[in-house]
């Protein structure tokens, strides 16, 4: 059987990496990123700040009061931004196949250019070596015949890793690998699995498909195999990506709000960015949605 090779690239700590490359006196040292408003939360922290008990998502004071000697820095978009996109452009020299799947996350499928470059462990040595040199930042590089195994993959020897996952050694890996590993998995989906007594790929591979069908309706047949490592997705290169599924926007506010013109106008302003974007990408929707805080306001104006 003719497999593919795929890998997975995911900057370690990008937002505090960009930030310490950049500013030689934040190196080595505990630092957040955070927005720029004042009241805001950690959107990521160097490895330092996260050796001390910084989280992602913990607000920049209960991130002091676990590291206070933490610096924090607000975040500068452009900078990510343009980091993000000469990374791709690197990503571009080594094989034409290349789907961002975050700012800091990108597939390749370098099936087609391992005759030139030997192997996929040379690509990725070489790839580490030029983000290096070019960014003074690390990554850490999955390898395996699909998307879903070349993502779990790069997340095993964070930082500055490469980990590969051959055919013959996917259902080892798997065996007792903990089904929250698996891209697409989440808390949600791992609490109603735990509850059919699922806790590792291994046991989801196993699992009837009819049961899985029974409790998760036509997702049952993907979530089987995904426990088996099974993903027959393409790597999705910019100009052929599907139309845009959905539009959103948010924001933290600067202090808590109850009044409900407060609440009112807030929600103007975040409608009249879903519009423009909505607007922008020629699209209109059927559903809107909201997260639960947002929910709450909503029956606060009835």
């Amino acid at each position: 059987m003719q497999y593919r090779t795929v890998l997975h690239i995911d900057a370690n700590a990008f937002f505090a990496s960009v930030e310490q490359a950049a500013n030689p006196e934040l190196r080595g040292k505990a630092i957040a990123v955070v927005g720029s408003h004042g009241r805001t939360v950690i959107t990521t922290s160097s490895y330092e700040a996260r050796a001390k008990g910084v989280k992602t998502g913990m607000s920049k004071y209960e991130a002091l009061r676990v590291c206070p000697e933490l610096i924090i820095v607000v975040g500068d978009n452009k900078k990510y931004t343009y980091t993000s996109t000469r990374m791709n452009e690197i990503f571009r020299d080594y094989t034409p196949e290349v789907e961002a799947f975050s700012i800091d996350e990108s597939w390749l499928d370098v099936t087609h250019s391992l005759s030139i470059f030997g192997s996929a462990e040379n690509i990725a040595y070489l790839i580490k070596a030029r983000i290096k040199h070019c960014f003074d930042i690390t990554v850490s590089i999955g390898i395996a015949p699909n998307k879903l195994l070349a993502k779990l993959a790069s997340d095993m020897l964070k930082p500055d890793g490469i980990t590969v996952l051959t055919p013959e050694s996917v259902s080892r890996t798997l065996e007792r690998m903990p089904i929250g590993e698996l891209c697409g998995i989440g808390s949600k989906m791992k609490r109603h699995l735990n509850m059919m007594s699922i806790y590792t790929c291994g046991e989801l591979g196993r699992c009837e498909e009819a049961r899985l069908t029974r409790k998760f309706g036509i997702i049952g047949k993907r979530l089987k195999e995904m426990g088996q490592g099974i993903d027959h997705s393409p790597v999705v290169q910019f100009a052929d990506e599907n139309d845009v599924k959905s539009v959103g926007h948010s924001s933290t506010l600067e202090r808590d709000i109850s009044d409900p013109v407060e609440i009112k106008r807030f929600l103007l302003q975040l409608s009249e960015m879903v519009g423009s974007r909505a607007r922008r990408y020629n699209v209109s929707g059927k559903t809107i949605s909201s997260v639960c805080a947002l929910r709450r306001f909503l029956l606060i104006l009835g």
